[in-house]
């Protein structure tokens, strides 16, 4: 007689077979994948940067252009500063102002502290700046603006970046940025205004030709802020108002003072009010590029100086600078 075949008892032990080997097998995935991003997080880990150098503003009197102003990045250190050329803050008053005058091989970026300030350039560009607002301005290949009081005038914050070899006769172009269209970063008693750049998830509209991080920032007192700063940045923060402690060693550091940092890989700029903070941030990757300046005009020899020159005087840089 033959007999017959359990099938269901069969098929029982291979069905519980197969459900312990896919357990093992599930289990070893999600071992696998949790001591990789353990080992990920290890690499992605981001270190407090230290200071590199505290430096006081200089201030100035004032002259045609402005009641007062400070040298806040004196211009000549152009290697040291890199990718920044100068900046300065100036008070100008409702008589006062910069009247029509040329660039070349430069980019401007121009912050609004107090006041309104308008501005014009012979390619038909105009506008009015308020508390805030920036303007972007890429030079390139040369133009003609102007900056001038609006009302009863302001007080700004100019910051000259330098542009690439490559790209030192770009098209001139202007970005009127606007402060209630900038990113912002609130947490309690911190507010983050992103001119140009990506932090946290956020990202800037701003059109860069050198990748640059640029904020506007207030901390009340008590409160603090790390800013992640990415790899091979130079930067540099100047505190307008207040006193805080910055960096890895904590350093405390009051207004009117530059405090610069740079790192060959990505950092966190530490940053704790003392008293109500506000500061200007930027950073950027140094360009490693000769720099040849004179007056309104950065190039990278003597001859494409005199060029400069040579074409502004014979109307390369185009007509009449828009009034309103």
């Amino acid at each position: 007689m033959s007999r017959k075949t359990p099938t269901k008892r069969k098929f029982s032990i291979t069905a519980s077979r197969v459900a312990v080997l896919l357990f093992i097998l599930f289990s070893s995935y999600i071992l696998f994948n949790i001591k990789r991003q353990q080992m990920s997080t290890d690499k992605q880990t981001v270190q407090l940067l230290s200071i590199e150098n505290v430096e006081s503003v200089t201030p100035l009197p004032g002259n045609e252009q402005s009641d007062r102003k400070n040298a806040v990045i004196m211009p000549g250190k152009f290697e040291q500063y890199d990718p920044f050329l100068l900046m300065f803050e100036d008070w100008i008053g409702r008589n006062k102002g910069f009247e029509d005058h040329p660039h070349r091989g430069i980019e401007t970026v121009t912050l609004v502290l107090e006041g309104q300030i308008e501005h014009g350039d012979n390619r038909g560009n105009f506008g009015v700046l308020n508390v805030g607002d920036v303007q972007w301005m890429t030079a390139g290949s040369g133009l003609e603006h102007r900056e001038m009081p609006h009302g009863n005038g302001g007080r700004t914050l100019q910051l000259w970046l330098n542009l690439p070899p490559d790209h030192k006769m770009t098209t001139p172009r202007y970005q009127d940025i606007r402060a209630t269209s900038m990113p912002t970063i609130e947490e309690e008693g911190v507010k983050i205004r992103l001119i140009s750049g990506s932090l946290e998830g956020k990202t800037s509209s701003t059109q860069n030709i050198v990748k640059t991080l640029c904020l506007e920032g207030f901390i009340k007192k008590g409160f603090s802020k790390t800013i992640h700063i990415p790899s091979k940045y130079h930067s540099f923060l100047y505190l307008i108002s207040g006193r805080g402690k910055f960096g890895k060693e904590k350093k405390s550091v009051s207004h009117g003072h530059v405090i610069w940092t740079r790192s060959n890989e990505d950092g966190l700029l530490f940053v704790e009010s003392e008293e109500d903070l506000h500061f200007f941030f930027a950073g950027g990757e140094p360009i490693k590029a000769p720099v040849v300046a004179h007056g309104p005009f950065v190039m990278n020899s003597k001859e494409q100086i005199m060029q400069a020159f040579s074409d502004y005087r014979s109307g390369k840089f185009g007509g009449q600078v828009r009034k309103k």
